[in-house]
């Protein structure tokens, strides 16, 4: 499975940013093999305790809105294309000029009770960036 995440960038006098997410699932259960893709977009904020040179800790907070493919991957079954992410995260920048992103998040996605059952998928996700 490949989960590449493409954001815009946090400007220096911001804490808001648009996250922009395409994910590809693999999996298999029961001697089936499935995938689908998810595509979602939605705000993202990022807080930094105390903004200072050199390595800076942060905290993150994200809700976005996302489309899979298809209801289905494996054994599991999802009631609705449409489905809801909650993102808590925190990491590290570092490096010259910041460019280096150190990250983990817990990430939590689910229909939001649009429609049952509303079985959710959870990842926790390591991140390295590097800004250009």
């Amino acid at each position: 499975a490949w989960n590449p995440d493409w954001a815009t960038r946090f400007p220096a006098d911001t804490p808001f940013s648009l996250a922009y997410t395409l994910s590809r699932f693999r999996g298999c259960g029961r001697g089936v093999c499935d995938q689908l893709t998810d595509v979602g977009f939605g705000p993202m904020v990022r807080h930094f305790p105390k903004y200072k040179q050199g390595p800076s800790w942060y905290v993150e907070l994200g809700i976005s809105l996302h489309l899979i493919s298809q209801t289905h991957i494996s054994h599991e079954t999802y009631s609705s294309a449409v489905q809801f992410r909650e993102l808590l995260g925190m990491g590290i920048v570092f490096g010259p000029a910041q460019h280096y992103d150190l990250g983990l998040s817990y990430v939590h996605e689910s229909n939001a009770d649009i429609k049952t059952p509303n079985d959710g998928m959870n990842f926790l996700l390591l991140n390295f960036s590097i800004r250009w």
